[in-house]
């Protein structure tokens, strides 16, 4: 079904996500455009008025406020004697700020490690290192964590530490969640010495600026029906069997086109539903994964829903043993090779991170010429559109087993030997799902 535009903005209105970009979006998103912000003629300008204020500390800019207070409160000299008490704070606060120079902490070295990636609305740990190489004894040092971008909340952060030994350090966390995914360029974590009475710091020492990415969540998925299930088409199966010798490695349920000469009559017998036996060489099996998010038809939070699933069918799929082939996700096809384990559910995980939704319509001859080979075709597909069911049929007229899994947006269900139904609610709320 086409979108409109009241659609859209229904769909924005509802997604706790959009809400967050638009409260932010006078704001740059990411560290590049901050970067230039910074160095704009505007931000110049304002530079030597908000260097004191961000030369303060915590209870420096609160005293700032009581002051401002207490001047407006004082301005009837001929009254009150308010203004001797505003004029004694503001000597504090300039006094603080003149004497930073003398606090400055050159042999304070920070430094931060970080996850390389990050699950959505999962807690992200900085460990900050901040370590003493210098020969004096530094005290009263302040952690400042930086401004995070519009998906980012500070959950908790170490304030700093009292003092730091001459060779020693101290390790301090922090800890924040993402709502977004992508990469995240934030910016560097700072320290410094706090200035007698606390009310200002001495010059900033910077870390590097963290680098990691977001992923998306992994849906609850408890089982994924073998794409192998699918009819045969036209007569036409492509071969899961290797040519040639082979080692006796297990069994396995039975699958339309195996062979009748490989049924394992024991585990039918046992279990009343029909096994072939597997065989070492069996491995040559090229299973491909296909993860449509194009076109204007879906919600954006509908995508991202499907990216869930897509992790979650992923993970159980690696977890059970199976190897990928082939990977399609916005309009790359990635050669994985028959990979398996941890090592290649990061490398889809860090492609699942980095996608970029498209409007545009994704050709059907990407998808068709991108199974060219595949002996078994997983497609996971945000929506239910003709053209999807189309190019799902061309794929089997040409013989190869494909099973189906679409992200809807209503709350009904349905799992068939050929093509699953699943809720956009469902996968949000991690209710376990059968694919």
């Amino acid at each position: 079904m086409k979108r409109t535009a009241w659609m859209r903005m229904r769909d924005i209105l509802k997604s706790k996500r959009e809400l967050a970009r638009l409260n932010h979006i006078l704001i740059p998103a990411t560290k590049a455009d901050r970067d230039r912000y910074r160095q704009s003629k505007f931000a110049l300008l304002l530079r030597p008025w908000m260097s004191g204020i961000s030369a303060l500390s915590r209870e420096g800019r609160a005293v700032f406020m009581l002051t401002l207070l207490i001047g407006f409160a004082g301005l009837d000299v001929a009254r009150s004697q308010i203004h001797l008490l505003f004029a004694m704070m503001v000597g504090l606060i300039f006094v603080s700020l003149v004497t930073r120079p003398l606090f400055r902490a050159r042999t304070l070295v920070v430094k931060v490690e970080v996850p390389r990636r990050v699950t959505m609305d999962a807690v992200q740990r900085f460990t900050v290192h901040l370590s003493n190489q210098g020969t004096r004894t530094l005290a009263g040092i302040r952690l400042l964590t930086p401004f995070l971008p519009w998906d980012g909340r500070w959950q908790q952060a170490a304030a700093g530490v009292a003092v730091i030994e001459p060779g020693r350090e101290a390790v301090l966390t922090a800890e924040a969640t993402f709502m977004a995914r992508g990469e995240h360029h934030i910016d560097p974590f700072e320290a410094a010495l706090l200035v007698p009475m606390g009310l200002a710091l001495g010059p900033r020492r910077a870390s590097e600026a963290p680098l990691f990415v977001v992923v998306p969540r992994f849906a609850t998925v408890v089982s994924v029906k073998a794409p192998a299930l699918a009819p045969r088409a036209n007569g036409k199966q492509l071969p899961s069997l290797a040519r040639g010798d082979a080692e006796f490695g297990g069994v396995r349920p039975y699958r339309v086109g195996d062979s009748l000469r490989h049924l394992h009559a024991r585990t039918w017998a046992r279990t009343g539903k029909p096994h072939v036996k597997t065989f070492l060489a069996e491995r040559n099996d090229k299973l491909g994964l296909f993860i449509l998010t194009d076109g204007a038809d879906a919600s954006r939070d509908a995508k991202e829903a499907t990216l869930m699933l897509a992790a979650g069918v992923t993970r159980h799929l690696l977890e059970t043993g199976d190897a990928l082939e082939r990977l399609l996700i916005g309009r790359e096809v990635l050669r994985l090779n028959r990979a398996s384990g941890r090592a290649c559910l990061d490398v889809i995980m860090d492609r699942l991170g980095l996608l970029t939704f498209s409007d545009e319509q994704l050709q059907d001859s990407i998808v068709v010429d991108g199974a060219a080979g595949l002996s078994s075709l997983l497609l996971i597909a945000c929506d239910t559109d003709q053209r999807r069911g189309t190019v799902i049929k061309e794929l089997r007229n040409s013989g190869l087993p494909v099973r189906a899994i679409f992200v809807t947006a209503d709350g009904q269900s349905s799992v068939s030997d050929f093509e699953s139904f699943v809720p956009m609610s469902a996968i949000e709320q991690g209710t376990e799902l059968r694919c």
